[in-house]
C-alpha cells in the first residue's frame, strides 16, 4: 500500500500545481452584502482543496517517524502552524463562524501543502515547468477573452459570464469605448495576471536551468560528430526552447491590466538581475537574461503601442473607475485599522472583513464597495490580530532570510565526468524571485490571503524556496562565503 501512495505523490502534486487556477467547486451558502450577492461570507469547497489535502496525507502517511521529530522544530514549521492556529481561533470567535472557518481552510490547506512540500522536496526545476505551464494554459485563455472581448460561463471550470457592457465587469473606460481585461480561468484579471508573472518568471528560470545543463552536456559530449548529430543534440539542450514561451506569456499580462502583476513582474525580474550580476549565485540566469529581457520588452512594447490608451489610462490611473477604485483602497486602508483596533488580539475573523465594516463602521456604502484592504499585513491583522499577523511576518521573514542567504554563496566547483564543472542555483533564484514578485503584488492587493488559489500559491513557492535553497546547486555544489 505504501508503494502506491509514493508514486501518486508526484502525480497528485502534478494536478495541484499545473490546475491550481481551477475555479471549479461546489457552494453550500452564498454571502450577501444589502440582498447582492458576494464572496464575503460564502461557504463552498473547492476541488483542487480535495487535491491539496489528498497530496499532504500522502506525503504525511508515507513519512517514517523518526522524521517527524526534527521537522517540528523548524522554524518556519512552527511559525506556520502558529498563524494556522491563531486564525482558526479568530473563526471560532467571529460572529459568522461558519462562514470564517470556511476561509480558514483554504490557510489550513495551504499550510499543509507548505509542510508536505518540505517533507516531499519536490524536483524544483520541474516544478518550474508546472508553473510556466500553467502560466501559458491561463495566458491562451486571457488572450482569446481579450480579443473576443468576452468570458464564457462554465459551470465544470468555475467560470462566470462577462462582457464589456456588463455591470461589475473589470474593463477600463477610454474615449473608444469600455475595454474588458483578461480573466483567463480565475476570477479576477489581478489573480490571472500574477499567475501569467509567475509562469513568465519560471520561463526564466527554465532557460537559465537548461543553459547550466548545455554548458555540462557540451563538455562531455564526444567529438566526431556530424552536422546533423550537432544540430539534433543543439535542439535537444538549447534554452531556446523556453525563449518561445516568453511572448505569448508577455502577451497574456499585457491584456490583463493588472498594475500589481506588473509591478510584482518588474521586481522579480530586478531581484533575477541582481542575482545574476552582482553575486555568483545565478551564473546560468546570466547567460539568458539578455535575450529573456529583450523577447519580453520587444513583445510589451508592440503591444504596449497596439493598445496605448487603454495601458495609459491604467498606468496613471486616469478616468472615472480608476479614480474611484484609487479612492477605495485608502477607505479600505482605514476600514482596516478600525477593525484592528476594535479587535486587536484575534481580530474579526478570515474572510470577514467586507461584512464587519457593512455591520460596525459604515452603512451608507453601495454594496460593491464594501471590499477586503489591497495590502496584506494590515488585512491580516484586521482578520486574525496581532499574533496572527506576528506568526506570517515571520513566515515571510524566514523566506527572504532564505533568499538573500543565497545570494551570499560563493560557488565551488565540483568535478563532473569528463571533466565538467558546472554550477547552477537557478531553481533558488527563481523561486526567490517569484516569492518576492508575490509579497510586492501582495502591498497592492489581498488576494493572496482571500482566494483559495491565492493561498495555494503564496505556499507552493514559500516551500520550494526552502526545498531548494536547501538542496543547494542543481549542478555542482556551494558552500558559504
Amino acid at each position: 500500500m505504501k508503494e502506491i501512495f509514493l508514486r501518486l505523490i508526484p502525480f497528485t502534486f502534478f494536478c495541484l500545481v499545473a490546475f491550481a487556477p481551477s475555479g471549479t467547486r461546489f457552494i453550500w451558502r452564498t454571502g450577501f452584502i444589502d440582498g447582492h450577492a458576494v464572496e464575503p461570507g460564502t461557504i463552498s469547497l473547492f476541488a483542487m482543496q480535495l487535491v491539496a489535502l489528498a497530496f499532504a496525507v500522502l506525503v504525511f502517511f508515507t513519512r517514517k517517524i523518526e522524521e517527524w521529530e526534527p521537522f517540528w522544530r523548524r522554524t518556519e514549521v512552527m511559525a506556520a502552524l502558529t498563524l494556522t492556529s491563531f486564525a482558526g481561533l479568530s473563526a471560532v470567535l467571529a460572529r459568522d463562524s461558519t462562514a470564517a472557518l470556511s476561509s480558514w481552510l483554504s490557510l489550513a490547506l495551504g499550510v499543509a501543502v507548505f509542510l508536505a512540500i518540505l517533507m516531499y522536496r519536490p524536483e524544483t526545476h520541474e516544478t518550474l515547468a508546472l508553473f510556466a505551464g500553467s502560466g501559458i494554459f491561463q495566458s491562451g485563455f486571457g488572450i482569446w477573452q481579450f480579443l473576443a472581448q468576452e468570458v464564457a460561463a462554465s459551470k465544470w471550470l468555475g467560470i462566470a459570464t462577462h462582457t464589456a457592457s456588463q455591470a461589475g465587469a473589470f474593463v477600463i473606460e477610454t474615449s473608444s469605448g469600455r475595454w474588458l481585461r483578461a480573466y483567463g480561468l480565475l476570477p479576477h484579471p489581478n489573480v490571472y495576471g500574477l499567475i501569467v508573472a509567475l509562469g513568465l518568471l519560471a520561463a526564466v528560470g527554465l532557460a537559465g536551468h537548461r543553459a547550466a545543463r548545455l554548458s555540462f552536456e557540451r563538455s562531455v559530449t564526444p567529438p566526431g560528430l556530424t552536422p546533423w548529430q550537432r544540430w539534433r543534440f543543439w535542439a535537444r539542450t538549447s534554452p531556446l526552447r523556453f525563449y518561445v514561451l516568453l511572448p505569448p506569456l508577455a502577451v497574456g499580462l499585457v491584456f490583463s491590466f493588472s498594475r500589481s502583476a506588473f509591478v510584482a513582474l518588474l521586481t522579480g525580474a530586478i531581484w533575477l538581475a541582481f542575482a545574476a550580476y552582482g553575486s555568483s549565485a545565478a551564473l546560468a540566469v546570466r547567460r539568458v537574461a539578455v535575450p529573456c529581457a529583450a523577447t519580453v520588452a520587444a513583445t510589451l512594447l508592440i503591444f504596449g503601442l497596439i493598445y496605448a490608451e487603454p495601458l495609459r489610462i491604467r498606468t496613471v490611473a486616469e478616468g472615472r473607475l480608476e479614480e474611484q477604485s484609487i479612492a477605495d483602497r485608502f477607505m479600505q486602508v482605514s476600514d482596516a485599522a478600525g477593525l484592528f483596533f476594535e479587535q486587536p488580539l484575534w481580530g474579526v475573523g478570515p474572510g470577514q472583513m467586507p461584512l464587519r465594516v457593512r455591520a460596525d463602521l459604515d452603512t451608507s456604502r453601495q454594496w460593491w464597495r464594501y471590499d477586503y484592504a489591497h495590502n496584506l499585513p494590515l488585512l491580516i491583522a484586521a482578520e486574525t490580530g496581532i499574533i496572527g499577523l506576528g506568526a506570517w511576518l515571520v513566515v515571510v521573514g524566514l523566506g527572504l532570510q532564505a533568499a538573500f542567504r543565497r545570494l551570499r554563496y560563493r560557488i565551488r566547483y565540483r568535478a563532473m565526468p569528463g571533466g565538467g564543472r558546472v554550477p547552477n542555483l537557478t531553481g533558488t533564484t527563481a523561486f526567490a524571485a517569484g516569492f518576492i514578485a508575490l509579497l510586492v503584488s501582495g502591498m497592492l492587493d489581498h488576494f493572496l490571503w482571500t482566494s483559495w488559489v491565492g493561498q495555494l500559491i503564496f505556499w507552493v513557492v514559500l516551500g520550494m524556496l526552502f526545498v531548494a535553497a536547501e538542496k543547494g546547486s542543481d549542478i555542482g555544489s556551494v558552500e558559504p562565503a
